[in-house]
Order: C-alpha cells, then sequence, then structure tokens
C-alpha cells in the first residue's frame, strides 16, 4: 500500500513541478533570430508532454490506490524499492542542480548512466551506450539543427562543451 502512495506522490510532485516549470518557460527572454519559434517553444512542449504523461499516469495510479481497498493491504514496503525511489529523486535533484554548471552534455550523460543502473531491469550494453548516443544526438540537434544553445556550464565544462558543439 505504501509503495502505491509513495508513487502517487512522486508522480503529483512531477505533475505540479512540471506547471511551474511551464509558467516559467514565459519569462525566457524573446528570440530575435525566431520569430515563431521562441525560446520558450522547447520547454512549452517538453513540459506539457510531461504534464499531460503525468496527469495521466496520476489517474490511472488514484484508481489503482482505490481499488486496492478493497483488497488486502499488504504490510511494510520493499526497502530495494524505497532505496531505488529515494536514488532516483536525488538523481533528478542532482540534474537540476548541476545542469548550469556542468552543462547539458555532462549533466545528462551522468544522469543517463546512472539511473538506469539504479533500475533492475535491462542490458548492461543498452545502458552504456543509451546516454552517450542520446545526449550527443539532442546537443547536436539544437545546436547544429536549431542553432540553439544548451547550458554549456562553466570553467573548464564549459569549453568541452564548446568543442563538442
Amino acid at each position: 500500500m505504501l509503495n502505491k502512495v509513495s508513487e502517487i506522490v512522486v508522480t503529483a510532485g512531477l505533475l505540479i513541478g512540471s506547471i511551474v516549470f511551464w509558467t516559467i518557460a514565459d519569462r525566457f527572454p524573446a528570440s530575435t533570430r525566431y520569430a515563431m519559434v521562441d525560446s520558450d517553444l522547447w520547454p512549452k512542449i517538453i513540459f506539457g508532454a510531461l504534464i499531460l504523461l503525468t496527469a495521466a499516469h496520476l489517474i490511472l495510479k488514484l484508481v489503482e490506490l482505490r481499488r486496492s481497498y478493497t483488497e488486502e493491504a499488504r504490510d511494510g514496503i520493499d526497502p530495494g524499492y524505497a532505496i531505488r525511489l529515494g536514488l532516483t529523486c536525488g538523481m533528478v535533484l542532482f540534474y537540476y542542480f548541476t545542469i548550469q554548471i556542468l552543462g547539458f552534455t555532462i549533466s545528462t550523460m551522468i544522469f543517463l548512466w546512472v539511473v538506469p543502473f539504479i533500475l533492475p531491469q535491462g542490458s548492461i550494453k543498452l545502458k552504456l551506450l543509451f546516454s552517450p548516443i542520446f545526449t550527443l544526438t539532442v546537443g547536436m540537434a539544437f545546436s547544429w539543427g536549431l542553432g540553439m544553445s544548451l547550458p554549456r556550464g562553466t570553467g573548464i565544462f564549459y569549453s568541452f562543451s564548446e568543442m563538442l558543439f
């Protein structure tokens, strides 16, 4: 039962955070280079999709919790589940606080390498290959395809990001 409630709390937190970040995107500076594709377009697309998905997931979890009241409730919580949930939440906070310091490339690669290893499923080869392929693809799409800069970091991390994109 506690597993279901903790999933609802995390999902509700993601939903609230997505709504907050959607409203923050309205305050981004206007782009002089692109008339219709302003700097708030991509964050709003991403957070809009995240709002829809987390709202749907939250509804499903609430329905599932309501059904579980009719069944016998399990006592306790699986310690592995609680640890994985806590580590994943910690990695999301790590990513949020380090993207401006380390830059998009390094923060995203670290996040996408660590989080899959927290989860018990999946092949090691896929876990190792996904992070650099995804990060470089997104980085190239934004910098070369759209001409928009992602956070580059500070100091040596800025130099590394400049070298890549």
